[in-house]
């Protein structure tokens, strides 16, 4: 997931808690097929909120922090969900900073990292051509002739 989003290694944790925070909600045959968060509340769960790890998000810039001429939102990165917390955690490409936001646009189809050729997404590429040569054996068998 991290190397599809295009993300270096230094964001495996945030990948394992992606996919942490997914498995929980993921239903069960043991819980009759429904996810161990609505068996124990009782409630049916709002998937609504899932997001597709390193997509594109902006960020709205609050008001007092930018002028009229500044642009209104941050275009960032997703890397996870902040736990009790009704916000996204966000990475901040230019700045290189994690950054915590509730006021946020997903552009899940792009992964603006995933375009980026760096040294670490060559390092995590596999594009390497195998050739094996496998050598042709004849098998003979006896059989018995009575």
């Amino acid at each position: 997931m991290r190397i599809h989003a295009g993300l270096p290694k230094s964001f495996w944790e945030e990948s394992v808690n992606h996919i942490a925070y997914l498995v929980n909600l993921s239903p069960s045959r043991n819980l009759e097929f429904k996810c161990a968060e609505e068996v124990w509340s009782n409630k049916s769960i709002d998937y609504s909120n899932l997001k597709v790890f390193g997509c594109s998000a902006y960020a709205l810039i609050p008001s007092d922090e930018r002028s009229n001429l500044n642009p209104r939102s941050l275009q960032c990165i997703f890397i996870s969900f902040e736990s009790g917390v009704k916000g996204y955690k966000l990475w901040d490409p230019v700045n290189q900073k994690k950054i915590l936001s509730r006021d946020v646009v997903f552009d899940e189809k792009t992964m603006p990292m995933n375009k980026v050729k760096n040294s670490e997404a060559k390092e995590n590429a596999v594009e390497k051509e195998t050739t094996i040569e496998v050598p042709l054996t004849k098998v003979f068998r006896k059989t018995s002739q009575e």
